[in-house]
């Protein structure tokens, strides 16, 4: 499977500070590496923790066949591909739209996909 990941992509993607819709013949294919279930803390913008409850998601390790990154979830709506099994390690996924947020967890949220 491994031939048909786009080498370099998670080290892009971690450099990306901005969202993401990619041209078809540039969208990365990943694979998974790990998921796992975590909750993570309530924080505001302004680091309030009452601003913001928190929240249960999966966090996904990817790699593009060189490097690995393990700062992705899947947006609200779509933690169900994970729950029914739709994801989970060696899945390879072709990412659609994504936005890598820094501005208070530094991580990369998947809001469309495909799996392959």
């Amino acid at each position: 499977m491994e031939a048909l990941l786009t080498r370099g992509a998670v080290a892009a993607i971690a450099a990306s500070k901005v969202w993401e819709v990619a041209p078809a013949a540039q969208r990365a294919v990943l694979q998974v590496v790990e998921v796992s279930w975590v909750a993570e803390p309530p924080v505001g913008l302004d680091g309030c923790c009452l601003c913001r409850p928190s929240t249960e998601t999966h966090r996904m390790v990817l790699s593009d066949g060189v490097h690995t990154l393990g700062q992705f979830s899947l947006s609200t709506p779509l933690k169900h591909y994970v729950e029914d099994g739709h994801i989970r390690k060696g899945t390879v996924l072709r990412l659609l739209v994504f936005c890598c947020n820094v501005c208070s967890t530094d991580k990369t949220i998947i809001y469309e996909f495909e799996v392959l």
